[in-house]
């Protein structure tokens, strides 16, 4: 077991792994599906393997949307320096890593927000209100998102001071 988590790297299981993973529990909860209790092993396997998908559709939208509408709003600046940088200064890529995970976490949240708003408000559960969910999925998508632009501004930051 420890040889097949060894070769997931880091990046994979914090930006499709657990993004996934949460994405595919919230909408089991949301919406309230139950899983069969037969052949749970065949039914984890899916579930693994929908958890990464649903991670990786997840960080692709991060990717596609979120970074260039970040960028045409000028809320991220980026330097084309990157890569020139990085050789200088390895620890551009932890943060650069950091960032990408907050705009997966960003999209992860934008993504439960409709399922938030299509779910019946009885099927909420626990005493949870329909609304102190949305806000609550709206606080962080906020957080994550200051969190995003606060990185990759620490990241552009870091390399105009190497091109001094």
């Amino acid at each position: 077991m420890d040889k097949i988590i060894d070769k997931f790297p880091a990046y994979d299981i914090f930006n499709y792994c657990i993004p996934g993973v949460l994405f595919c529990a919230i909408f089991s909860y949301l919406l309230n599906i139950d899983y069969p209790k037969d052949n749970q092993l065949f039914y984890a396997i899916i579930l693994i393997c929908a958890a990464v998908f649903a991670g990786q559709a997840i960080s692709r939208v991060g990717s596609i949307i979120i970074e260039p509408l970040s960028r045409k709003t000028k809320l991220l600046k980026w330097s084309s320096n990157y890569y020139k940088a990085e050789k200088k200064d390895p620890e551009l890529k932890t943060l650069l890593r950091n960032m990408n995970n907050y705009r997966t976490y960003v999209s992860l949240v934008l993504f439960l927000v409709p399922i938030t708003l299509y779910s019946d408000i009885n099927q909420i559960r626990n005493g949870f209100d329909y609304i102190f969910v949305l806000i609550v999925e709206i606080l962080l998508i906020l957080v994550f998102y200051i969190a995003y632009v606060k990185e990759a501004k620490a990241i552009f930051n870091r390399i105009k001071s190497l091109e001094k």
